[in-house]
């Protein structure tokens, strides 16, 4: 169903009100240690410079696939409180001081902008659980993911790090928004660890980014890294057929499935009737794309399909609302 939205000031506004209350505890360094020196008060806004490399990528995915759980959730989080996402959302905020800290990239500011675009991008259970996690992923997490914006400084980088909600293990990843002067929140995200078996050729399907989804997006990097995990463990299984393996994952990216073409097929039906850019229409595959191939198989893993579902959903209610519908 439709989650309420209570109204989220813009940006500029919000940290004009929140400016006095936050410069008292703007770089608190955790969710626990909330007392904050007088020289460090007087610090200026720190955004640290890091390596992006394809190589350091791909090593970060390595040593995620050996990391412990950074912070196990009570799984009575994933209940129903009664508030407003952005209420839940806007308390932890408070309680860490609308500040984070990460040794590797600086301080990251947690405001009401982190708020609105947290929300805007759509709530689930597991996304609202998750929330007190986001210090740990943050302080222990690596980064799976870089892109600065065509034509803009305004850069995207994924922290990600394994967490748990009650018995079940997730990958966690935290996208984050930066450019020259400033770094923020800007959503975050979680994937089931057992999907990765069964799905990590399925969002490896998904290339490239696409502003209107980004929650999906993040998703699909998740997929990515946990996919790296997936294939450790098969290859020490099956040492012998590891280059089977691999061969494997190449044609099943090349090869464009029947559940794809037909995703394709139906996602070019909707891009004609409402007159969907080029960019729109390919997003809008890519996400049909991941459903139908889900549930061509044996066995149709029907809370990725949700998932998927629930952001195809959230993407046509911005379109509709673009288009005046």
């Amino acid at each position: 169903g439709n989650i309420p939205q209570d109204g989220v000031k813009s940006q500029e506004e919000s940290e004009k009100n929140s400016s006095t209350e936050s410069d008292n505890k703007r770089f608190s360094r955790s969710k626990r240690d909330m007392v904050v020196s007088e020289d460090e008060q007087n610090k200026p806004f720190q955004i640290k410079k890091f390596d992006s490399s394809e190589e350091r990528i791909a090593q970060n995915m390595e040593i995620i696939a050996d990391m412990n759980s950074v912070c196990d959730v009570d799984k009575s989080k994933l209940e129903k409180t009664g508030k407003l996402p952005s209420e839940i959302f806007a308390g932890y905020f408070k309680d860490w001081g609308n500040h984070l800290y990460s040794d590797e990239l600086g301080d990251i500011d947690v405001q009401k902008s982190s708020v609105k675009s947290e929300v805007r991008h759509g709530i689930t259970s597991t996304k609202v659980a998750s929330i007190e996690a986001i210090p740990d992923v943050i302080r222990c997490g690596k980064i799976i993911f870089s892109e600065t914006k065509t034509n803009s400084d305004i850069q995207r980088i994924v922290v990600c790090a394994p967490i748990k909600i009650g018995n079940t293990p997730y990958y966690m990843g935290i996208m984050l928004q930066r450019d020259n002067k400033f770094q923020r929140l800007y959503l975050h995200n979680v994937a089931i660890e057992e999907e990765a078996s069964a799905q990590s050729q399925v969002y490896l399907l998904t290339t490239g980014t696409d502003e209107s989804n980004e929650n999906l997006f993040i998703t699909t990097i998740l997929q990515k890294a946990l996919a790296v995990k997936y294939n450790r463990k098969n290859s020490i299984k099956n040492p012998s057929t590891e280059s089977d393996i691999i061969r494997r994952s190449r044609s099943k990216r090349d090869e464009k499935s029947a559940a794809a073409a037909e995703a394709e097929a139906k996602a070019g039906e909707i891009a004609k009737k409402w007159g969907l850019s080029k960019k729109k229409t390919e997003a809008l595959g890519r996400g049909l794309t991941n459903i139908f191939e889900s549930v061509s198989g044996a066995e149709a893993d029907m809370e990725f399909v949700r998932r998927q579902a629930e952001s195809l959903a959230a993407s046509a209610v911005r379109l509709w609302r673009t288009l005046g519908v």
